[in-house]
């Protein structure tokens, strides 16, 4: 198969079945073991891509197919599932007037999202 097309089909099937439920299972983030094997996958997926070498350091092979590690694809959606509460709770009810020397939790949650997500 040509490799752009396999690698269309890694993203499109392998990917969101191996990080289905991340939000369930996401305290392996701890776990660096759990993480190196889930970066082998992504790693031997892109070796199959492009027909590369076992010796390749599997770091330089998702760079090659444009693959994230899986810390950060579990982090990814992570942030998608808390921004998606975030917006269905603003839409819910309306939040309580608060005095303008507090942060409100939406400014919190800005500025970590700069620094942690943005920042790497």
């Amino acid at each position: 198969m040509h490799p752009p097309w396999f690698l269309r089909m890694v993203r499109g099937a392998i990917l969101p079945a191996l990080f289905y439920g991340a939000l369930c299972w996401a305290s392996v983030l701890c776990s660096s073991g759990r993480i190196a094997q889930l970066d082998g996958v992504l790693a031997l997926a892109s070796r199959l891509v492009f027909g590369l070498e076992w010796t390749m350091s599997g770091e330089t092979c998702r760079a090659l197919a444009c693959l994230f590690s899986a810390r950060q694809y579990i982090m990814q959606s992570l942030i998608r599932y808390l921004w998606r509460q975030h917006r269905s709770e603003l839409q819910k009810a309306s939040l309580p007037q608060v005095p303008e020397h507090y942060v409100t939790p939406r400014e919190l949650g800005r500025a970590w999202f700069i620094r942690a997500v943005r920042g790497h």
